[in-house]
């Protein structure tokens, strides 16, 4: 017989402590924070991304058939709810330096 359980019931009924919270950056280093950043999202300019059909963001900006799909992207990044001390990008850097209209 199998049975689910929570595995927040498993590990305590085994004394084991939660997995800690993943790392953050300190929060004071602002500069490294921004630099951290602006480095993350100059990678994410460049890289093949999956729910564009691994067109790179900027040839998704250049392309007016793909255009919708990463503004829609950029969208969805500003709808989410980031964990606090979480780094996120700054979608209006982003959607200026593809040259879309800003939020």
């Amino acid at each position: 017989r199998e049975e689910a359980k929570p595995a927040a019931d498993l590990m305590a009924a085994g004394g084991a402590a939660a997995p800690p919270p993943p790392p953050t950056v300190p929060v004071e280093a602002p500069g490294a924070r921004a630099g951290f950043r602006r480095e993350q999202e100059d990678r994410w300019l460049e890289g093949q991304i999956p729910a564009l059909k691994g067109l790179t963001p900027r040839q998704a900006a250049a392309d007016p058939t793909r255009r919708e799909e990463l503004e829609a992207l950029l969208w969805e990044f500003d709808r989410m709810q980031p964990p606090p001390g979480a780094l996120t990008f700054d979608t209006s850097r982003l959607r200026s330096l593809l040259g879309l209209p800003g939020r």
